[in-house]
C-alpha cells in the first residue's frame, strides 16, 4: 500500500527528479494514516521511501545479472552463493557498514 501511494504522489507531481517533494511526502503521510489508521512522521516516511527505491533499483539490476530467473511471482530465482555474493553486509570501520552490492538487501526481505 505505501508504495501505491507514494506512486500516485509522484504521478501527481509531487516529485523532482526522483525526490518526492515535502508536499508530496505530507500528502503521503495523510494518506497513509487515513488507510491504515497507523501515524508516522515525516523521517520514517522518507526512510520508508528510500528503502523501497533501494530494493528496486536492485531487483532491476538483478534482472539483468547471469544466472538469475525469475520465479512465477515475480521474485528474484538464484542460488544461495549468488546471493551470498551480492548481499553480503560488511563491516567498514567507524561502525558503518556496505553491502557488496546495495546497502542493506536482504534476500530474504519479502520484497524480491
Amino acid at each position: 500500500m505505501f508504495s501505491c501511494l507514494a506512486v500516485d504522489e509522484m504521478r501527481k507531481g509531487n516529485s523532482s527528479k526522483g525526490t518526492m517533494t515535502r508536499r508530496g511526502y505530507d500528502n503521503l503521510r495523510d494518506l497513509y494514516e487515513q488507510q491504515t489508521g497507523l501515524k508516522h512522521d515525516l523521517r520514517c516516511m522518507k526512510n520508508r521511501f528510500s528503502q523501497l527505491k533501494t530494493m528496486y533499483s536492485f531487483y532491476k539490476w538483478a534482472q539483468l545479472q547471469t544466472g538469475v530467473g525469475r520465479q512465477e511471482n515475480g521474485g528474484i530465482d538464484a542460488p544461495l552463493s549468488w546471493w551470498d555474493r551480492h548481499t553480503r553486509v560488511i563491516f567498514v570501520p567507524n561502525n558503518l557498514f556496505a553491502c557488496s552490492t546495495f546497502m542493506l538487501v536482504c534476500a530474504n526481505s519479502g520484497f524480491l
